[in-house]
């Protein structure tokens, strides 16, 4: 059964997509057992079109495949389920906890409130008492007329002093300013990037290209000069190697009938294996 597979990987998906009119990254993922990016139904048009065009026997994968999107259907029910039936009774209580919770809260600030507010008006009740008994005193009677004098003779005193002032000459003070140290700035580092990114194909290739930062996959099949966005993280991946890509003015110049993966990163361009490409694409070889 997998010699079937194994013929199949040797014309190539370049030249199977050219027969078949199979999307290329489709025909990669029967190749090599992938199915994420199919639904059921595509995943059998696409194995009996194989079929009937090489005279293969797969009936091996197409086991594989509907096993496949069993095991996605049930898990698939099984989380519908779970989100239907267990996440509402959990979320009522927490509620339910987070409501008894507020109220304690609420309850504690309330009692707390109510005892400042007693004791703040035992204390002021107190304090006025205690001014009322000091000063039906004789003693502070007598202190009340003393202190009134001073204040009176205080001010006639500080009133020969400021008419004396004005008779003599105020000479200014100077000023000093004391210079406050200047903090020295260090520039920001400059991001150095490329300024263009070109790739020229030798022949028609298939071409698909990943965007790291947001995940998205595009895809086309190449004839002439093609450009992509030098400021960003690319993965590149050929039906065939025989390209030349330039960054700026630096050219990479490849030769190689199977399959080349790229890496493109700050004016960088890397070639990686399928490990590599698949830890960059989360796990995926497309």
């Amino acid at each position: 059964m997998s010699e079937a597979l194994d013929r199949l990987k040797k014309l190539g998906a370049q030249k199977i997509y050219e027969d078949t009119h199979i999307p290329i990254n489709q025909v990669q993922a029967i190749l090599y057992e992938n199915f994420d990016g199919m639904t059921k139904v595509q995943f059998v048009g696409f194995v009996s079109i194989l079929e009937r065009e090489y005279r293969e026997d797969l009936s091996f994968i197409r086991e594989k495949g509907l096993a496949y999107f069993d095991d996605q259907k049930a898990q698939n029910d099984a989380e519908f389920a779970e989100r239907i039936f267990i996440e509402p009774e959990a979320r009522k209580k927490k509620m339910i906890i987070l409501l008894a919770l507020l109220i304690v809260i609420l309850l504690i600030g309330i009692f707390f409130t109510v005892q400042s507010a007693k004791e703040h008006l035992v204390e002021n009740n107190e304090s006025v008492k205690n001014i009322e008994s000091v000063v039906k005193t004789p003693e502070a009677v007598e202190k009340i007329a003393v202190v009134e004098t001073n204040a009176s003779e205080s001010k006639e005193s500080s009133t020969e002093d400021n008419e004396s002032l004005q008779n003599e000459q105020v000479l200014p003070k100077e000023e000093l300013v004391e210079a406050q140290p200047v903090e020295e700035q260090t520039p920001p580092k400059e991001v150095i990037t490329a300024k263009s990114l070109k790739i020229e194909p030798k022949t028609k290739v298939w071409l698909g290209y990943i965007d790291v930062k947001t995940n998205k996959k595009y895809q086309k099949t190449v004839k002439r000069e093609f450009s992509l966005d030098p400021t960003k993280e690319w993965l590149l991946l050929f039906g065939h190697g025989y390209v030349t890509l330039t960054v700026d003015d630096k050219e990479y110049t490849f030769a190689q009938k199977e399959t080349l993966r790229l890496h493109y990163k700050d004016g960088k361009l890397t070639q990686i294996s399928e490990d590599e490409f698949k830890r960059l694409n989360k796990g995926r070889k497309w």
